[in-house]
């Protein structure tokens, strides 16, 4: 009798509890909280049903220039010997004197002038990236403002340039390598706001990539003023730290 009833009671606990269960519910857009299953929607205080996720899939940023897979870089800096380059400075209230010292200066009547052999890059490799390296002096543009770097197209001699020549004989298409002797629009531009600082400048990969396959293009840049009023000095390879440009390629 004793095992019957033991019996019959746990008949009665198994109904009691199946009935007890709660049916599923859909609570999509009940208020919260929620139960298993569902998610609470802060913005609108409501039940969502989870949904199943899949791993995230991240995808990096594409690189200026692809590089096919199994390929590795090289990287190069251009300048590490003061011989990979050429630098000189054009004053507008002095036109025909040769300034080729330990600066290269910038603003309102000052023009730089940088040159980079590149010779030493295969003229079949692809560039994927390059920085140039400018180090900013014993004079900055303290109190804010732009300096701009631009592609020259006329071609010039450190020892021979002056804001009326390119090179002591021929004269600038137009004076201080102004106009058609440089692009319009720059390919890059900083902000040269601190003495003794060297100034990292992402240069478009296309401007190399032609300076290494056709050498001849390769002319330099001129460092002009932007929007800055204050005189501002570059060092020179003449000097302790000047111009470099690091360049990555396959």
């Amino acid at each position: 009798m004793l095992r019957d009833a033991r019996l019959g009671m746990a008949l009665v606990l198994a109904i009691a509890l199946a009935a007890c269960k709660v049916a599923d519910v859909d609570l999509d857009g009940k208020p919260c909280p929620c139960v298993d299953g569902y998610s609470c929607d802060t913005a609108t205080n409501t039940c969502t049903r989870a949904q199943a996720i899949d791993a995230p899939q991240t995808t990096d940023a594409p690189p200026d220039v692809y590089v096919p897979d199994g390929l590795v870089t090289t990287t190069k800096v251009i300048g590490m010997d003061a011989s990979e380059l050429r630098d000189a400075e054009m004053y507008e209230q002095d036109p025909t004197a040769n300034y080729n010292g330990v600066e290269v200066s910038c603003d309102l009547v000052w023009t730089g002038l940088v040159w980079l052999d590149l010779s030493s890059i295969p003229t079949n490799k692809t560039i994927v990236s390059a920085t140039l390296h400018l180090r900013v002096t014993d004079y900055a543009a303290t109190s804010g403002g732009t300096v701009n770097l631009h592609r020259l197209r006329e071609s010039w001699t450190e020892t021979g340039v002056t804001f009326a020549s390119r090179n002591g004989t021929d004269a600038w298409s137009s004076p201080g390598a102004r106009g058609a002797a440089r692009d319009a629009t720059p390919f890059a531009t900083m902000m040269p706001a601190a003495i003794d600082t060297t100034y990292d400048i992402p240069v478009p990969a296309q401007l190399i990539q032609d300076w290494v396959a056709d050498p001849s293009q390769n002319l330099g840049f001129s460092i002009v003023r932007g929007n800055t009023t204050e005189h501002i000095h570059f060092g020179a390879r003449e000097g302790a730290i000047w111009t470099r440009l690091t360049v990555e390629y396959y």
